[in-house]
């Protein structure tokens, strides 16, 4: 399962050729959001299979706090529901 998180709207750069111009966006999503999103793919998930989630937006961390949340709230779902590390599990913080 291929999951895609949205953190943020915003981007701390100015690239000439953004096609979002000069006045980008600032939302963020909110702890809740999260919560409720990350709900859906664990019930959603298919049984055995790899779970991929990628945080984007336009600058993830510009929503630090969300993402630290979310990396600390992941990984207790991996202790407490997967029995990491005892099974083979890999957790990426980022991956190029």
């Amino acid at each position: 399962m291929e999951c895609t998180i949205y953190l943020a709207e915003g981007c701390n750069l100015k690239c000439t050729y953004c096609y979002e111009g000069i006045d980008k966006k600032t939302g963020k999503m909110d702890i809740r959001t999260f919560d409720q999103t990350l709900a859906f793919i664990m019930k959603n998930r298919v049984e055995n299979d790899k779970i991929h989630i990628v945080f984007l937006g336009g600058e993830p961390l510009l929503n630090k706090p969300l993402f630290f949340y979310a990396i600390n709230k992941i990984m207790l779902i991996l202790y407490l529901i997967f029995d990491y590390p005892h099974k083979h599990y890999t957790f990426k913080y980022f991956e190029v």
